[in-house]
């Protein structure tokens, strides 16, 4: 029996762990990746996660919030950056 449904099914259920999730997630992927091809494309399938992580965090977030918010996206950027520095989070 193939462990995809088993590894599908863990995924969807840490998608509403925020922070749990990507790390999960992630380690499932790449634990499949290294299972069909190898460590290569586990840096491939890794540079790729955080390709998309860096997107939705500062790009897709803020013109969400910005767009809600009714303030640019940039503003919401430079807010957010500010916060973590300031603030850790």
């Amino acid at each position: 029996m193939s462990p995809r449904p088993f590894f599908s099914l863990i995924v969807f259920i840490c998608s509403f762990i925020p922070i749990l999730d990507l790390f999960l997630s992630s380690l499932l992927i790449c634990i499949l990746g290294l299972q069909t091809g190898g460590f290569a494309l586990v840096l491939k399938l890794t540079l790729f996660i955080i390709g998309i992580h860096l997107v939705e965090s500062y790009l897709l977030n803020p013109k969400i919030m910005g767009a809600v918010m009714k303030i640019h996206f940039l503003a919401v950027l430079i807010i957010l950056l500010v916060a973590g520095k300031l603030f850790g989070f």
